[in-house]
């Protein structure tokens, strides 16, 4: 059973051997400036794709960014992915996946019955069946040679051992395997490239192995500075998503507050309108007491008058009618004596004291509404950085420090609601 190490290695590496593209296994991988890989096909499709949107936005054409970095590459028109060089690490390496994936299906390279392999020679870079393994054994030529089983070049501390070796493409050097490394050129070399192309004392050549283990040292310390790097950014991005889901649940609280808010200004309000009704309710029946007074006393003074008159005139008409002479004469200028005080007791208004209107002029409700000053609702801000925070207390009442996406201030009036790259001076005194 394979250990939890050697698992994550085998996990890291199917990783590393996955197009972010199309999300399969490497297929003819082209690796980028940045050593991101895709498929041939992938990430031709990809260029082609983003030259259309390039033409269409009447931009560059020939420089397209990594789609998992973002880095920068250029490819001129007319040219094709075929011209990045060839990662042989991670063509190894899918050699490597294909042995764990597919050991079953891997055939003999030494005889013609491509009967199943069985194992590989390290040196004579095969794979062998069980028949030609025996040869390969009996051969004393070959005593000294490295044999793995398939299950043993699973493992991932063989993955090393199971790998094709670099060979030299010069013509006539015979393929043969690159056996240094020259500081000088900075390339590796074969031996006959050391001694006919890169002799002493112009060029300084040392045993590939040493100088591998020279720059694995060095390749360790960059490692662990971008694995800081990496934990850096990962820790970073960790934050920003914890800050993503904080925004919203604080979006969601913030919107709950403003709605509060509206809610209490809303009963606040009715209640002080409740009070002012009531109030413009007291004045009218306030004013309807006055009147309803002024009116009642005419009214019994107006009574008293018409019975007065009344009196008089239903005493006068029955004396016409029925009155003899001698009532006549006895009554009649005591009644008109009493006509002429009548005539002098009747009142000078003979009109209503008052009309009887009581009436309501409403303000137009624009008038009103406009007096209130909803600008003094409250701001909306967010958690600005400590520098940014410490900026702000700068600032004018009212204004705020801000940076936008690319990092770049500017200062929001909440109060006028507008935004200005200028800074605002703070008034003097």
């Amino acid at each position: 059973m394979a250990s939890a190490q050697d698992l994550n290695l085998i996990q890291q590496m199917e990783e590393l051997l996955t197009c972010s593209i199309c999300k399969g296994t490497l297929n003819e991988p082209t690796t980028l400036s940045c050593f991101h890989s895709y498929c041939k096909q992938c990430i031709s499709r990809y260029i082609e794709i983003q030259r259309e949107k390039a033409q269409q936005e009447h931009t560059a054409q020939h420089l397209f960014n990594c789609p998992q970095c973002r880095t920068q590459f250029e490819l001129k028109q007319g040219e094709s992915v075929e011209q990045f060089p060839s990662n042989y690490f991670i063509n190894n390496m899918l050699g490597i996946l294909k042995i764990q994936q597919q050991a079953h299906k891997l055939s003999c390279e030494s005889c013609r019955a491509q009967l199943p392999a069985a194992c590989r020679c390290i040196d004579c870079e095969r794979y062998l069946c069980k028949n030609c393994l025996t040869t390969h054994n009996n051969w004393h030529d070959f005593n000294d040679h490295v044999v793995l089983t398939l299950e043993e070049l699973a493992k991932p501390g063989n993955q090393t051992k199971s790998k094709e070796k670099l060979h030299c493409q010069k013509h006539g050097h015979e393929k043969k395997a690159y056996a240094f490394y020259c500081d000088t050129c900075q390339e590796l070399i074969c031996i006959n490239c050391a001694v006919l192309d890169h002799p002493k004392p112009d060029h300084s050549c040392q045993p590939l192995n040493k100088v591998a283990d020279e720059h694995k040292t060095s390749l360790k310390i960059t490692s662990h500075m971008l694995q800081k790097k990496s934990n850096e950014a990962q820790n970073t991005l960790k934050k920003i998503k914890d800050a993503a889901q904080f925004l919203e649940g604080s979006t969601k609280n913030a919107r709950e507050a403003i709605l509060k808010q509206n809610e209490e200004i809303l009963n606040e309000f009715a209640r002080q309108l409740g009070i002012k009704t009531r109030v413009l309710f007291d004045e009218v029946d306030e004013n309807y007491r006055l009147v309803n007074e002024i009116l009642d006393k005419q009214t019994n003074y107006m009574k008293a008058y018409v019975e007065k008159v009344n009196g008089s005139l239903d005493l006068a008409k029955n004396l016409v009618e029925n009155g003899s002479d001698e009532e006549i004469l006895s009554l009649g200028k005591k009644i008109e004596v009493n006509a002429n005080d009548i005539e002098k007791e009747c009142p000078k208004l003979m009109q209503p004291a008052h009309n009887g209107n009581i009436e309501y002029r409403a303000n137009l409700i624009k008038t009103i509404v406009d007096r209130i000053n909803l600008n003094d609702l409250g701001n909306v801000v967010n958690g600005a950085p400590p520098q940014v925070a410490a900026a702000n207390q700068n600032l004018p009442s009212g204004w705020e420090q801000k940076a936008d996406l690319h990092g770049r201030v500017y200062y929001v009036d909440h109060v006028t609601r507008t935004t200005t790259w200028r800074r605002p001076q703070t008034p003097l005194g």
